[in-house]
Formats: C-alpha cells, structure tokens, sequence
C-alpha cells in the first residue's frame, strides 16, 4: 500500500511539473505581446515603429504557432498552421525594413530588384499548407504536426513531417541571410559618414545587433521543441522563462532605437552639405570639366 501510495503521488507530481511546463509557453508569448503593446504606446510615431510592430507580430505569430501545437488543440491548431505558420517568415524581411527605416532609407526598404525574393519562404510554407490540406484531413494534419518522433508511424505522414522541417530549415537559413544583409547596410552608413558615424551611430549598431542575435537564438528554441523535441520539463521551464526575458531584453533595444532615431538622424543631416563638398555627386563633377575647359 505504501508504495502504491508513493507510486500516485510521484506521478501526480510529474503530471504537474509537465503541465508547468506547458504554461511557461506562456512565457514568451505574453513578453512578445505586452511589448507590442508598448511599442504601439510609444510617442514616437512613424514607419520605424510600425514596422517594429509588424516584426514582433511575426515573432508572436512564431511563438503562437509553437504553443498550439504544444498543447495539442485539436482543430484550432489548423488555424496555426494557416496564419501563424507562414506570416512567421515574414520576421526577418520586416527586421531588414525596421532597420533601413531606422536609416532613413524609406524608399527602397527591401532593396532595388529581386523583392520577390523575400518572401519565398513564406510562399514556400503557404505550398506545404495547400498541398497538406489537400492531402489529408484535419485530423490527419494535427496528428503530423505533433508527431514526436520520426521512426514510428504512418510512413506518408512522417514523409509530411519531414516537409515541414525543411521548411523550418529554411526559416534558419534565412536568418543568416537576414543578418548577412543588416550588416552591409551598417557598412554602407559607416563608409558613406566616416568621422561622422558617432556614438548615437554606434548606438544604434549594438543596440540592433542585440536584437539580431536574439532573433537568431529564435531558431535554437524551435530546433529544440519543434524538430528535437525536447521534452525535459525543467529544461522547458527554464529555456521559456530565459526566452521571455531575453524577448523583453531585444523589444526594449528596439524601444530605444526608435527613441533616439529623430535625434539621430538630423545630426547625420546636418553633414550631408559637408559630405557633398567632401565627396561631390558625379554629376557636379562633370560641370566642373566643363567650367575648366
């Protein structure tokens, strides 16, 4: 009997630390969400905060995508899998326009050509979300998408698993693209300012690589509870509750950025007559043979 007795306490026990667990989901998500409602707050109106806005929209939409398929919610995680799935990859584009918008660059905030290109893994998750539901029936698509491992199991559905991983593995492919992209525009400011680029410059610099390498660890969260499937009740706890507050760290950067924008931004203006006589248009250049000849 004793032992009986201390069997169901120990079980009961595990059941509450793994249902803990499966709250701290919660963690995350509300940091992400009370941090849009702050940056909405923010005085400082204008593209840059509502392109932040978008970007931690995604990163909500990522999160969301997550817990559902966490708590397994039956039909309503199919609702996951139609909005909250493919808007996430959406995150890093709207980072690449937050920061050019940070620059003043509002008119090619995605670059010249190649737009399209942006949202090819949104496309992408939006074809798997076609063809699955295609494929198979709703309650089909939810057994797929909690599958927790990949060696048991109807073969075509774990085929279907294996698809969506790719596209996970793209959404990490694309963050190192994204980062690759946001330091070339830093390296253009620096070469097109030089002994202007300053403290609110470098600023800016960390206060957006902050935001970046926390975007990036993003992906080591999804690879450990979404592929891995990590399913460590401590370790869920602590990496959720890390995770929220590392998300509150990355919304205050992106705070401040756009607090000290307008400042910024007009102390790089007022050198732009200096750079022009520094370094002439080409088009000024050419009068000016002219003049001489």
């Amino acid at each position: 009997m004793p032992s009986f007795f201390y069997k169901l306490v120990a079980n009961c026990a595990h059941l509450n630390l793994f249902i803990l667990s499966l709250i701290t989901f919660l963690v995350p998500v509300g940091a992400v969400a009370i941090g849009l409602l702050d940056i909405n707050a923010n005085r400082n109106k204008g593209i840059s905060r509502y392109l932040f806005s978008s970007f931690l929209f995604a990163v909500l939409s990522f999160f969301l995508f997550n817990l559902m398929t966490e708590v397994e919610m039956g039909e309503f995680q199919i609702l996951g899998f139609v909005v909250l799935f493919p808007f996430s990859f959406l995150a890093a584009p709207f980072l690449l326009m937050y920061q050019k918008s940070l620059m003043g660059e509002k008119s090619k905030l995605l670059g010249e050509t190649g737009v399209i290109w942006n949202f090819v893994p949104s496309i992408f998750s939006v074809l798997i979300l076609v063809i699955g539901l295609a494929m198979f029936s709703v309650q089909e698509v939810n057994e797929i998408l909690i599958t927790q491992r990949l060696n048991s199991g109807d073969s075509i559905k774990i085929n279907a698993r294996l698809i969506l991983i790719s596209a996970h593995l793209m959404w990490y492919v694309q963050l190192f693209w994204y980062n690759f992209k946001i330091r070339s525009v830093f390296r253009a400011q620096k070469r097109k300012f030089g002994k202007f680029y300053a403290q609110y410059e470098e600023r800016n610099e960390k206060l957006m690589n902050r935001i970046v390498i926390i975007f990036m660890m993003i992906g080591v969260y999804d690879l450990m509870f979404w592929i891995v499937r990590v399913r460590n009740p401590y370790l869920m706890i602590l990496v959720n509750v890390i995770f929220g507050i590392a998300l509150a760290y990355m919304i205050m950067a992106g705070r401040e950025q756009i607090d000290i924008k307008r400042y910024r931004m007009y102390k790089l203006d007022s050198h732009m007559y200096e750079l022009d006589e520094a370094h002439p248009p080409e088009g000024y250049r050419k009068s000016r043979k002219k003049k001489i000849k």
